[in-house]
């Protein structure tokens, strides 16, 4: 029989053949199980925001969805409210043109009774067949009435019959006026002046939507019918 003695000192055997390997395996393992279960945490995590956000993304997609049906839902109201804003925006300029309708008269019956002055006028009173050197001053106009919306009657006075020719041949070119007539003319005496003039009464009829698409309308509907008639003339 052999006895084993240990002579190092500090130095035991194990009781358990293996034991510390095994231990070490254990404490790997653990090691290895917590990284696992840090990288589920982190990846539920980031599913749970990804879930997250999908559910906001689907309640504002619910949202507009909603609104888009009222907005659906309201159109009916829209379109009769467009109509009602566009028939109220087609008085407002009816109700406008009549009211610059006798402003534009005025305005045209200074520039029929004005001598042309810059190149432009002139270029166009003569292609109208004005006399450039009529003296406007030989003419007065005394009352403008208008019997009815458009309808104009003109009172005044002449120094002579050729000007009450100029002022006819003027108003019957003009843009604004149209089936203008003679209805009077007879020789008097101005009391203010004290010299015989010719007195005179003129009907026209006005275009109160001058300036406005309507008017624009009607006076190339008047310029087209002018041009045919003096093609006819020639």
């Amino acid at each position: 029989m052999m006895v084993r003695i240990n002579l190092v000192p500090g130095k035991k055997r194990s009781g358990v053949p293996g034991g510390d390997a095994l231990w070490r395996l254990v404490a790997a393992m653990l090691v290895l199980l917590l990284a696992q279960l840090f990288v589920l945490y982190f990846i539920y995590d980031g599913k749970a925001q990804d879930v997250k956000r999908a559910q906001g993304e689907v309640q504002r997609m619910t949202a507009d969805a909603e609104k888009l049906e009222r907005e659906i839902a309201a159109l009916p109201d829209v379109e009769k409210r467009a109509a009602e804003l566009e028939a109220r925006e087609r008085t407002l300029a009816r109700l406008a043109s009549v009211r610059n309708g006798p402003q534009h008269v005025l305005d045209e019956l200074k520039r029929v009774m004005s001598r042309p002055r810059d190149p432009a006028s002139v270029k166009m009173a003569k292609d109208a067949g004005w006399n450039i050197s009529w003296e406007a001053e030989n003419v007065f106009l005394n009352k403008i009435v208008e019997e009815r919306p458009g309808a104009l009657q003109l009172e005044g006075a002449a120094r002579g019959l050729d000007d009450v020719a100029e002022l006819w041949l003027r108003l019957r070119t003009s843009r604004l006026f149209r089936n203008v007539r003679l209805a009077s003319i007879k020789k008097g005496r101005d009391s203010g002046l004290g010299v015989d003039v010719q007195t005179f009464v003129f009907y026209a009829e006005a275009n109160f939507r001058y300036q406005t698409k309507d008017g624009e309308e009607l006076m190339k509907q008047l310029e087209a019918a002018a041009s045919v008639d003096a093609g006819k003339k020639e």
